[in-house]
């Protein structure tokens, strides 16, 4: 084999693993995306009750999310 068919076989490789990744990768979060939701619901609802701790310091986890209407 010259360099040229040995890079050719290496491309191909790579294609090939790259397809394969993506499409387990696509299957994977289809298959975990409602227990990703639900970790990350009850995750911010955590944040929300308690605020968020570190070292003494409490961080208050609420959001605003209506605007104010200006006068």
């Amino acid at each position: 084999m010259n360099w040229l068919e040995q890079f050719l076989a290496g491309a191909m490789s790579g294609l090939g693993m790259w397809l394969m990744m993506t499409i387990m990768g696509v299957l994977s979060f289809l298959a975990l995306k409602r227990f990703f939701t639900r970790w990350v619901a009850k995750l911010w609802k955590d944040i929300k009750k308690e605020g968020l701790k570190l070292d003494d310091i409490t961080i208050d986890g609420r959001l605003k999310t209506k605007k104010g209407k200006k006068k």
